[in-house]
């Protein structure tokens, strides 16, 4: 999940969020959604004046994603269905206009060496 605000400023931070058990496609939206304003509250409530401002983005996150998880029970109940293996990323700005290439692209690579080997 990604959340970019028009004149945002060049600071920006990731979250890698490992599940340890199969959810459903709206129960990981919901388990995203939680995750997201909890860091919210964690940024909140920091000393560090910069880091602030990222509490209002979490929060936004939290409320798209908890937003989708309601659509996907509701109106793509096809869909909702259980996820063996999760991982989600919760990036605040964009990191760089390759990221959706080199990210999975990298990945690929690395598991065709450990397989290769």
């Amino acid at each position: 999940m990604e959340y970019m605000p028009s004149g945002s400023k060049p600071i920006t931070t990731v979250e890698i969020v490992d599940f340890n058990s199969s959810v459903t496609l709206s129960q990981l939206f919901q388990s995203l959604a939680e995750t997201t304003h909890d860091l919210g509250d964690v940024y909140e409530a920091s000393e560090d004046s910069s880091s602030n401002v990222f509490a209002e983005r979490y929060y936004a996150l939290a409320d798209e994603a908890q937003l989708f998880s309601r659509t996907i029970e509701m109106q793509l109940s096809n869909y909702d269905k259980p996820i063996l293996f999760n991982k989600a990323v919760i990036e605040d700005g964009f990191w760089c206009d390759w990221c959706p290439i080199w990210c999975p692209g990298t990945q690929i690579i690395i598991c065709g060496i450990a397989c290769w080997a």
